[in-house]
């Protein structure tokens, strides 16, 4: 007679991915998760909903999982389910757009310039520029550099792009002249 070896059930958890840019939810992203110790690749069957939750069984074990969506950047990061976690277990994915700031002053770019964005600091590079990963929605600004007035202000953050930033000189005089027939000298 052959031997029929047990069989041996599949522990699985329930687990909820939460996938949003900053306040936003976002629809439509695509969840890989890869099994670290046997290399197992899980696809989940389908994609974020209009929520930006996504739950799904996923077997006890250590993965690497992918976040993809066709408006940002890709997230990758480790999820651990373990059979003693309590349900669901959470993982929440907050996926950031590629943003540009550029300093100038009169049309050249200012180097070393501190650019303050969503609570991060940059400082800008040869070119004026500053990178950021930010989250959707209204993030306020500061830009600072030696002999320059400060400018802070809000941007509305929803695509990857270049926000433009023109500095002052701390030493730039503002003056009206007054044309008052009554003091003008004429030869």
């Amino acid at each position: 007679t052959v031997a029929t070896p047990p069989v041996v059930p599949v522990v699985t958890k329930a687990v909820l991915f939460n996938v949003k840019s900053g306040a936003a939810q976002v629809t439509g992203a695509t969840i890989t998760l890869t099994e670290q110790t046997s290399s197992d690749v899980i696809t989940l069957p389908a994609v974020t909903g209009q929520d930006g939750f996504y739950y799904a069984l996923v077997p006890v074990g250590t993965y690497d999982y992918e976040v993809t969506s066709s408006s940002y950047p890709t997230e990758t990061g480790t999820l651990t389910v373990e059979e003693a976690a309590s349900e669901p277990i959470s993982q929440t994915v907050e996926l950031a757009i590629p943003y540009t700031v550029k300093v100038t002053s009169g049309g050249n770019p200012v180097s070393g310039a501190q650019v303050e964005i969503a609570g991060v600091q940059e400082t800008t590079d040869a070119n004026g520029e500053a990178q950021f990963a930010l989250a959707t929605g209204s993030n306020s600004y500061t830009v600072t550099a030696t002999g320059y007035a400060t400018v802070s202000d809000s941007v509305n953050v929803t695509a990857s792009t270049t926000l433009e930033v023109a500095l002052v000189s701390e030493n730039s005089i503002e003056f009206m002249l007054d044309a008052d027939p009554a003091t003008d000298l004429t030869a």
